[in-house]
């Protein structure tokens, strides 16, 4: 029985892994499009198979939170992070900031991402609504959605680096 319950664990995090990276392909699919160099540590492939060549019973425990990082960087992380039990659940905050910027973060509804066709406007502005009653929300795909109608505006909007010579700078 109980070895069941690690193979559970390990089908769990294949099956994570597998819907991260795809997410985390596509964010660089799109920074790519965009001329930007996008680097994602985590997935690098002898972290992944540091990870996966762990037994279940090391990656997870009920007393110590990530205990496989914590053993593997140990004194490189600060006392505060290496003794912490839980992550943190901020769904209050998003579900309040969310209701606080409602006018704002609609108007991003109708981004690049929009006008690109990638994203449905009516279906995004939805979501958004619903966000700010409180209700469940894959907050992952929405937060990833509006930060990157946000970062692809900022690209659009904002006028790009003048770069000149020191000796030409005049002090």
């Amino acid at each position: 029985m109980a070895r069941d319950r690690y193979l559970d664990a390990d089908h769990a995090l294949v099956t994570l892994i597998h819907s991260v990276t795809r997410a985390a392909a596509s964010d660089i699919q799109l920074a790519d499009h965009a001329g930007v160099v996008q680097h994602n540590p985590y997935f690098d492939g002898a972290v992944l198979d540091a990870v996966v060549s762990l037994p279940a019973a090391d990656r997870f425990s009920v007393e110590r939170y990530k205990p496989a990082l914590i053993d593997a960087v140990g004194d490189l992380l600060p006392q505060s992070v290496r003794e912490r039990t839980t992550k943190g659940s901020f769904v209050t905050d998003y579900h309040r900031g969310l209701r606080t910027n409602l006018k704002r973060v609609l108007d991003l509804c109708d981004g690049p991402l929009t006008d690109m066709g990638l994203v449905d406007g009516t279906k995004l502005r939805a979501a958004v609504h619903a966000a700010s009653l409180g209700t469940r929300t894959p907050w992952a795909h929405l937060v990833t959605t509006l930060g990157t109608q946000i970062w692809l505006l900022a690209l659009r909007d904002s006028p790009s680096p003048r770069w000149v010579r020191s000796r030409d700078v005049v002090a």
